[in-house]
């Protein structure tokens, strides 16, 4: 499995990819590219340093139930597109999620 390194996508190939950011993303049309901000949920550490505030920066003031929603939605644009990817091969436009493929 690729791992992500300062600022580094390895792959078990050897090959490695420089990144602007630190995000990988998907979107409906399973394109995927780099992700930027805003972010969702992540690891504030300036407030780490302060006791009356959580480390931990929600965005959207998610709950736990809809964090796990947006992760859902993730992993099953990841699946399709694995899906597709095997199915059609690499040079067919049939694996991404386009009007009119």
């Amino acid at each position: 499995m690729a791992i992500l390194k300062n600022n580094t996508l390895v792959l078990q190939t050897g090959k490695q990819i420089k990144l602007m950011g630190e995000t990988i993303a998907i979107g409906p049309t399973l394109e995927i590219g780099e992700g930027y901000s805003p972010r969702l949920l992540f690891f504030d550490p300036d407030s780490a340093y302060d006791s009356d505030i959580s480390p931990v920066s929600n965005s959207y003031s998610f709950t736990e139930e809809e964090i796990v929603e947006v992760l859902d939605y993730i992993i099953a644009m990841a699946t399709l597109s694995k899906s597709n990817i095997r199915r059609y091969g690499m040079k067919n436009p049939a694996i991404f999620n386009l009007p009119g493929t």
